[in-house]
């Protein structure tokens, strides 16, 4: 179960050239919108813009017609929930585009402090009180209505899990007060009863409570015979003592972090691929002494990824047969200021503002604007960029990719709003742009293959050449709009590329 909740805000972006003659800055502030908040696949700019990435979109793209946005909830990899600056809610529905994405007001809940899910939604807001959406397995995943939630107050946090037997399963959630006590659904969160040894707890996460007195507890998730219908008793983690950090891992894992920065991992190791893999449970916590200083840490894929307090991002693998506590930890990046972590990849922030991503890349999920498979160093995540045409905002269904200061576009986002006529043969992946104005016509002949450029017949050198992402063709934003008659320029302050044409 993710959890997530208002992050401060973050430096600025980066100054970025594009090609367009942006302006050399001597001040951070001048390089356009900051970052308010992102997540594993989006980012909320300063001015509320809400941008996405992943599936048919590798680089982040905007999601239009929501006003300012404060935050995201996500589970994972994906963006559920929007909370908008004035504590409305938003349901994500995701679409083959980002820039499709679609949305819907959320009923019955507004300044939501906590959103955790485990199938369904539970909301805790300023006061304590509980929210739930999506009760049911029918529902699961619209969390379009809150319903407020009986017989339970006074609620800081929540953390749900799973029970399992032979014969059935039942999802539970743990619910700590701001008394230090830690409460357990009886079912769907109808009823609620204390776990008789979880007094004094400072957090919890999935079946797993950190006490006060630094050590740590967890709650049994798996039985032999039937499940059991009276509250279970909590049992104490031996190793693990002096505790002040405490997150689950997958697999019923567990990431301990003492008051002295040393990590301690209580999970398992993977070994094998496809239908021949092995779960390897490591028994007792293994102190690891190969990084120190820890600030936090996650298990991501086959990976675990660790966050130090001087700003340096490390990782060591999990695909092996047992994890040693000598293990060897390798630096992705350092003058980081945070982590963002999914189930395959992390986004990490520099101190200039700047996103990066490491891992899994499968879907385009590090908005690096490519899809490789994975990227086991970390790639820029590519700078959020509008387009505008006369002053209005151009819709941009795979977003904006820059290759060496030069910006690219889709083939048919901006081009044919320029009233351009556009043809493609798929087969030689040729494109052919033409304009006809004034009683002049001006053609554009591009051999996408081999970067060949003709205007009006006469060959031309391009600085770079196209390229297709995932089946979508890039072409020259500068290039192709001044041929065709337009003025191109960067607002810096705006991050847009502004395209003027009479």
């Amino acid at each position: 179960m993710t959890i997530t909740s208002k992050k401060s805000l973050a430096a600025v972006l980066l100054s970025a050239s594009l090609g367009l003659s942006v302006a050399a800055t001597a001040s951070a502030a001048e390089t356009g919108l900051s970052i308010r908040d992102f997540t594993p696949n989006s980012l909320i700019k300063s001015d509320g813009s809400y941008w996405s990435w992943g599936g048919k979109t590798p680089v982040p793209n905007e999601l239009r017609g929501i006003g300012a946005a404060e935050q995201a909830f996500f589970d994972g990899d994906i963006d559920y929930l929007i909370e908008k600056t004035d504590g409305s809610l938003l349901m994500l529905k995701p679409g083959s585009l980002a820039a499709l994405q679609t949305y819907k007001p959320v009923q019955g809940l507004k300044n939501a402090a906590k959103i955790r899910f485990n199938g369904d939604a539970l909301a805790i807001d300023d006061s304590g009180s509980v929210f739930v959406s999506g009760r049911g397995e029918e529902n699961a995943y619209d969390y379009s209505v809150f319903s407020p939630v009986g017989g339970i107050s006074d609620i800081v946090d929540a953390a749900g899990y799973t029970e399992s037997s032979p014969s059935a399963y039942a999802p539970h959630w743990l619910l700590l007060k701001k008394d230090g006590t830690v409460w357990r659904d009886t079912g769907r969160l109808t009823g609620f009863k204390p776990v008789p040894n979880l007094t004094g707890v400072s957090s919890v996460g999935e079946n797993a409570a950190l006490k006060k007195d630094g050590t740590v507890w967890t709650l049994p998730t798996e039985y032999d015979k039937a499940l059991p219908t009276s509250t279970p008793s909590a049992v104490k983690v031996q190793g693990l003592s002096g505790i002040r950090s405490l997150k689950t891992a997958r697999y019923g894992g567990l990431l301990a972090i003492d008051l002295g920065g040393n990590l301690f991992y209580k999970g398992y190791t993977i070994t094998g691929w496809s239908d021949g893999t092995s779960i390897n449970d490591q028994g007792a916590p293994v102190r690891l002494t190969g990084v120190r200083n820890v600030e936090d840490a996650w298990v991501v894929e086959r990976s675990l990824v660790v966050f130090t307090n001087d700003g340096s991002v490390y990782e060591t693998s999990l695909n092996r047969a047992k994890l040693p506590a000598n293990a060897k930890f390798r630096l992705l990046a350092s003058g980081i200021e945070q982590v963002e972590a999914g189930s395959r990849h992390i986004i990490m922030q520099k101190k200039d503002g700047s996103l990066l991503g490491w891992g899994v890349n499968k879907n385009g999920d590090l908005g690096s604007g490519d899809y490789e498979f994975e990227h086991d160093t970390p790639v820029p995540v590519q700078r959020a960029i509008s387009v505008s045409l006369n002053g209005k905002d151009v819709e941009l269904g795979g977003g904006v990719i820059t290759q060496k200061s030069q910006t690219f576009v889709p083939l048919r986002s901006v081009f044919e709003q320029l009233g351009a006529k556009i043809s493609f043969v798929s087969s030689s992946k040729a494109v052919t742009v033409s304009r006809t104005a004034n009683g002049k016509t001006t053609s554009i002949a591009i051999d996408t293959k081999t970067g060949a450029t003709r205007v009006n017949g006469k060959a031309v050198q391009l600085e770079q050449a196209p390229f297709a992402v995932n089946g979508i063709t890039y072409l020259p934003l500068r290039f192709i709009s001044e041929q065709l008659g337009a003025k191109v320029s960067w607002v810096q302050a705006q991050d847009t590329v502004a395209i003027t044409l009479e």
